[in-house]
This record gives C-alpha cells, structure tokens and sequence, in this order.
C-alpha cells in the first residue's frame, strides 16, 4: 500500500509540475491575479508575474456614495512592473516583498523553487525504477541487494520471490 501511495504522489507531483512549467512559460507573457474577497474590502489571491509566483492582499479604497464598481478585471504588466520595481520593494535575489500597512502588500518567489520542490517526489520515483531494473539484471534482490547467483528463485535474506522477466 505504501508503494502504491507513493507512486500516486510522484505521479500528481509531476502532473503539477508539468501546469507549474506552463505558468511559469505564461507569467513572462501575462501577469494573472487570481483572488477572492476575505471580507468586505480585502482581496487575497495568488499573483504570477514575470517568472514569479506569490500571495498578494490588497485593500479596497472605501467607496464614496453613489459610486458603482464592477470588480476587477485584472491590472496591466506595466502597473506591475512601476509597483515591482519601485525601490520600496525588497528584492533579493528574485524574491519580492512589498508591504504597505493598510493597501497593499504581496510575497514573491521564483517559480523554479516550488518547481525544484515538486520535482523531488518524480526524481526519487525515476531512481528507485532504475535501481530495481539494474539489481534484476545484476543477479541481486531488488528489495535488500543480496547476490542471488545460488538461489535465483528466492532470496535468502529478505524472502524476496523473484520473478525474472523476460528480456527480448
């Protein structure tokens, strides 16, 4: 069962990674906000933006009365890039921070370090494959590693069955 749970998560860890290279080839053509409302004036969302991905919080101006809003449809890259730049942000080495108390404030990181995290279950899923292929054709048990060449059927040691698989 365990096995089988840990192949399932390798398999939706690059299945995300796969959606998370495609936003990441996205966020360099489009910025994305994508929010919902916490309560009547605050928006938090996850933002994309120009090979980064974070958290973003923005509090609505208070409306004066009569006035009429339609939501937000989005902000152009050129907004983003005036407030992303601007010297006010703390910019280290792709990570982006920007807080002002009571408007604004978003969190960025590199779309390559939650991509790096995600690629850590597929890797050690293709190691493992490639080790167990490799300690059946060496004549050793694919579970402990002892040398089989006197008892290819079973292992001694673990009580392995081996099934041999036909090569051709």
């Amino acid at each position: 069962m365990r096995g089988h749970l840990f192949t399932l998560l390798s398999v939706l860890s690059l299945l995300a990674c796969v959606v998370m290279c495609a936003l990441w080839v996205r966020s360099y053509r489009v910025s994305d906000l994508v929010g919902y409302k916490v309560d009547s004036g605050t928006i938090r969302g996850l933002m994309l933006y120009r090979g980064s991905i974070g958290f973003v919080s923005i509090q609505e101006p208070a409306r004066r009365p009569g006035e009429r809003r339609y939501g937000y449809a989005g902000t152009a890259t050129r907004r983003w890039d005036e407030l992303v730049l601007s010297p006010s942000v703390t910019n280290v080495a792709g990570f982006h921070y920007i807080s002002i108390p009571g408007r604004f404030g978003f969190t960025l990181v590199p779309i390559w370090l939650p991509l790096a995290l995600l690629a850590i279950l597929p890797a050690r899923m293709a190691l493992r494959h490639r080790r167990d292929r490799d300690r059946c054709k060496t004549g050793v048990c694919p579970r402990c590693g002892y040398d089989l060449r006197a008892t290819p059927d079973r292992c001694p040691e673990c009580g392995e069955i081996i099934r041999r698989e036909s090569v051709g």
